[in-house]
């Protein structure tokens, strides 16, 4: 049974973020929905990753069930040991998931960014995340020889250390989050688009360094945990799924550009009509044009522009044109009549 504030606090964080990633991950394929287009791999990569984060979700309530985030000395021994074991479980859908999520950010950055250099560079960050996920697989489920030495020992058995399986696979990970995040920029930079909209699109991006942020504090947290044991995993758990909620959101939010422009944009427009409406008759009326007769509102004004080039970014690919994905360039004409 849950007790304790901690743990009650600890479960508050589940359910908001659990909740918050879910409504993300539904709002991207609710933006491809709106597009009528295909479902691309970093798509069934990032639903994979929400699936693992699901299932350390329930390793996560089931511990809190058995004490997590209370003293070692409240911990029934059967509670223990459930503790012991699910510190392997959640250790290898932490990092399944957290490589998981980072393939799909590359792979939506090579449907985005067609150049050879680009691809080359997002597919050997691709291999060392393999490698990454790979590896720390391997030392989290071999923590300990045999397996169930920390819940059921054997005078032959014997276990690492996990602050430092801890702290190796942070300072790895935050390195390829920070080289995830940096490396589109030069790109984005010299894309052909208003500087204002490049910065836009840069700062989604950014919110990589949210993670990096959070990862940057597990490291401290780890390096100075706390001296009852139980209290510093609940601690650095409850760091990792932060970590790991912020990956996949940020990994959806370039998606989600359809579902906004359906549907938050045109309410922000009408607002934005109804204030300047309000604001021009409090102060002033407009002056009036000549009458023109009962067809008078179909009548357009002759426009001098000349014709303008518009550009604009989109998440898919640069394939689909301006209605699709990607990054377009459009011309666009002033024209009149009746």
């Amino acid at each position: 049974m849950i007790r304790g504030a901690t743990s009650f606090s600890l479960l508050a964080w589940i359910i908001s973020f659990t909740i918050l990633t879910t409504l993300v991950i539904f709002l991207r394929f609710w933006s491809a929905k709106i597009q009528q287009r295909k479902l691309y791999l970093d798509d069934g990569f990032v639903l994979a990753s929400y699936v693992a984060m699901l299932a350390q979700v329930g390793l996560d309530l089931w511990g809190l069930h058995h004490g997590t985030g209370n003293p070692s000395s409240e911990y029934q021994p059967e509670e223990l040991i459930v503790q012991m074991k699910l510190l392997v479980a959640v250790s290898t859908t932490w990092i399944f998931s957290t490589t998981v999520v980072k393939l799909a950010v590359l792979q939506l950055y090579m449907r985005i960014f067609s150049t050879a250099t680009f691809k080359r560079w997002a597919i050997s960050l691709m291999v060392v995340v393999v490698c990454f996920g790979i590896t720390f697989l391997v030392v989290f489920i071999t923590h300990c020889h045999p397996v169930s030495q920390e819940w059921d020992p054997v005078p032959w058995g014997w276990c690492r250390d996990l602050k430092y399986s801890e702290l190796s696979s942070i300072s790895i990970n935050l390195a390829l989050d920070t080289a995830i995040v940096v490396l589109p920029m030069p790109w984005l930079w010299h894309l052909q688009m208003r500087t204002s909209k490049k910065i836009v699109v840069m700062i989604m991006f950014g919110f990589g360094f949210a993670t990096i942020a959070i990862m940057c504090y597990r490291i401290d947290q780890t390096l100075h945990s706390d001296p009852d044991p139980m209290i510093a995993i609940a601690r650095v758990g409850l760091l990792s799924n932060v970590e790991l909620w912020l990956g996949i959101i940020v990994a959806c939010l370039p998606t989600m550009a359809p579902f906004f422009r359906e549907y938050i944009q045109p309410s922000l427009s009408t607002l934005y009509s109804k204030l300047s409406r309000s604001t021009v008759s409090s102060t002033e009326q407009a002056p009036q044009g000549p009458y023109l007769g009962p067809y008078q509102d179909d009548m357009r004004l002759v426009s001098s522009e000349a014709p303008k080039l518009r550009t604009g970014f989109s998440p898919s690919g640069p394939q689909e044109g301006p209605h699709g994905d990607g990054i377009y360039v459009q011309k666009e004409f002033r024209t009149h009549g009746l």
